[in-house]
């Protein structure tokens, strides 16, 4: 398994002091993630997470498609083909029952890790990860030229 390439913007500034240098670009996925590994999780010791205990709808599956995954792979994966797709972004779809419940795209930076950011490991070779509802995710701190940013490994 290898890092995914682009990470997840961090939360909004106005909505959490401790973000102060994150960009107004974050989705609602980004913010309650970097909310949670700011509260819960310290930089020498990883902790767990679980998306859907941050997530305000039901969903059963989950994708994070990276930067690098095309409109093909991303509407063969999915089976729908969606208008939501951006080229150069990171993409978080939820579903429940195969229909999309909740998607968010967030930008990225080809030249190094933002602050705050959230990276999501995938598998060698791959630039989409699966997840079921109840996948639980151990957190580690990474550190950046620009400040901490936040790995997502899955749990096995």
């Amino acid at each position: 398994m290898k890092r995914a390439t682009r990470r997840l913007a961090c939360g909004a500034a106005a909505l959490l002091p401790l973000l102060s240098s994150c960009g107004p670009h974050q989705g609602m996925i980004a913010h309650s993630v970097v909310r949670e590994v700011r509260q819960r999780c310290h930089p020498v010791t990883p902790c767990s997470i679980q998306l859907r205990h941050l997530t305000p709808f039901d969903w059963d599956k989950g994708f994070y498609f990276n930067d690098a995954t095309t409109e093909e792979e991303r509407t063969r994966t999915l089976g729908v083909k969606d208008e939501n797709y951006q080229e150069m972004e990171d993409q978080y779809v939820f579903l429940k029952n195969g229909k999309v419940v909740h998607q968010e795209n967030e930008p990225t930076n080809v030249e190094g890790n933002l602050p705050d950011e959230i990276g999501i490991v995938t598998p060698e070779g791959q630039n989409i990860a699966s997840f079921e509802s109840n996948a639980t995710f151990t957190v580690s701190w990474e550190s950046g030229s620009n400040g901490p940013w936040f790995l997502l490994h899955p749990a096995h």
